[in-house]
């Protein structure tokens, strides 16, 4: 049995939050990879390098240093995660405006026709048999397992 559904309204603040929050948690992960790659060039003298090249280019006051970079850097995400929510929202509008000419997304669900089998059982959830005795052991001796 196929179930049709269709979209017909995105509530355009819903849409808004969701995509400021994925555009943020995206730049939270350049973020600290920035962070990291700034503490490994630290570690491993790379930043001298860097900063002895710029000066033999002409900048001789050149200090290559994180926090005034991690401000822009917040700044611009922050600005650039509130435009993607304001794309996003007038996306979810021109949606919910032409959902009446085009008809919407339809989506399918099939309902499971098959029942759901339980997971096979592995050999150390099966209880152990109790040990056999033979019949021709004699009485005083403890057989193993006992």
């Amino acid at each position: 049995m196929t179930e049709r559904w269709v979209i017909r309204k995105l509530d355009i603040g819903s849409v808004a939050r969701v995509a400021f929050a994925l555009s943020v948690c995206v730049w939270g992960v350049g973020f600290v990879g920035l962070i990291a790659l700034y503490i490994l060039g630290l570690v491993s003298g790379g930043l001298g390098g860097v900063e002895g090249f710029i000066a033999s280019l002409g900048f001789t006051g050149f200090r290559l240093s994180i926090l005034p970079f991690l401000g822009v850097f917040i700044v611009a995400a922050g600005v650039v995660s509130a435009v993607v929510a304001v794309v996003a929202g007038m996306l979810a509008h021109l949606y919910n405006s032409l959902y009446p000419i085009v008809g919407g997304i339809e989506i399918s669900v099939e309902a499971r026709t098959e029942p759901v089998r339980p997971a096979p059982r592995t050999w150390a959830s099966e209880p152990t048999p109790p040990p056999v005795r033979r019949p021709d052991a004699p009485e005083g001796v403890p057989h193993p397992g006992e």
